[in-house]
């Protein structure tokens, strides 16, 4: 088992946490797909537990009159960005272990 310092063990908990959370509320976006138009926006982050509902989002997004909410659960879907979620954590566990191994350099030298 490794020997952390405490500021190693703060920066991994942290580290952690931060990447729970990029996982835990995942960016979505709007899919609107009908045979002679497609389109798609982003609508933003939300818990993976309660993702958007098309009906909500659809009708404001790409101007759909609000009487059609039938159509608009037909026609639209809410997709998670696969590739954000990606990066996102990429970039929290490679700062994570840059930090923890930086922190790490600079206190044996010290000692």
């Amino acid at each position: 088992m490794m020997n952390l310092t405490t500021s190693q063990r703060v920066v991994l908990v942290v580290g952690l946490l931060l990447t729970s959370a990029a996982f835990a509320f995942i960016p979505f976006e709007a899919r609107f797909s009908e045979p002679a138009y497609h389109a798609h926006s982003y609508i933003g982050y939300y818990p993976v537990w309660s993702p958007p509902d098309p009906a909500d989002y659809c009708a404001p997004t790409f101007g759909l009159s609000d009487s059609s909410r039938e159509t608009a659960i037909e026609v639209c879907t809410a997709r998670p960005i696969y590739s954000y979620i990606t990066l996102t954590a990429l970039a929290v566990v490679s700062a994570m272990l840059a930090a923890l191994f930086l922190i790490g350099g600079v206190r044996r030298r010290t000692a």
